[in-house]
């Protein structure tokens, strides 16, 4: 987010407002979980949980966060969760519980990421490049799809000139008499 900023927003004074309103959103974060923590991991010490964080840290910190990972998780956090997962490996040399809260808090962090991400409006511009530019490839895509397909008609050609034809298709392939609708018997 750091990069995000300096890139985005000008002037020191208006990305330190931001800087500080995510650090405001990680407070909000945290505090919401800590009550869960308390509770679930009240076994794990205070360096356990600290491995764990930093493990996160770590994951995050390695990560391809950019606009197209997201755009090409479809800005959906479970998404994201597995292309991270599949790209950067898990820290190391965490036991049982330290691993369950790492991975707790990965997954809560990446929707919080995501949650973040869409509401900005570069993010959101981006979103409806992408969007469009999907689109058209898929537009395209239909396009030579229908192209390969062979003309159909919905409508039955005229007269009765073929109906000889078709009873002895049926007969062939029915091998019994039935009948084809309400008026006619076949066979």
């Amino acid at each position: 987010m750091d990069e995000l900023v300096r890139l985005r927003v000008s002037g020191l004074r208006q990305q330190r407002s931001v800087q500080r309103q995510f650090e405001e959103m990680a407070d909000t974060a945290a505090a919401r979980i800590e009550p869960f923590l308390a509770q679930e991991f009240r076994g794990l010490d205070e360096s356990g949980r600290e491995a764990a964080l930093n493990g996160v840290c770590d994951t995050f910190a390695r990560a391809d966060l950019s606009d197209e990972a997201v755009l090409a998780a479809d800005a959906q956090p479970a998404e994201l969760i597995r292309r991270i997962t599949a790209s950067v490996s898990p820290p190391v040399g965490l036991n049982e519980p330290e691993t369950r809260l790492y991975e707790l808090l990965f997954s809560e962090c990446c929707e919080y990421y995501v949650s973040i991400v869409r509401t900005l409006p570069v993010f959101e511009e981006r979103t409806l490049a992408e969007l469009l530019a999907r689109t058209s490839s898929l537009s395209d895509r239909v396009a030579r799809v229908l192209e390969r397909l062979p003309d159909r008609s919905l409508f039955a050609p005229d007269g009765t000139d073929r109906d000889q034809e078709f009873r002895r298709w049926w007969s062939a392939n029915s091998g019994t008499t039935r009948s084809c609708c309400c008026t006619c018997r076949i066979g």
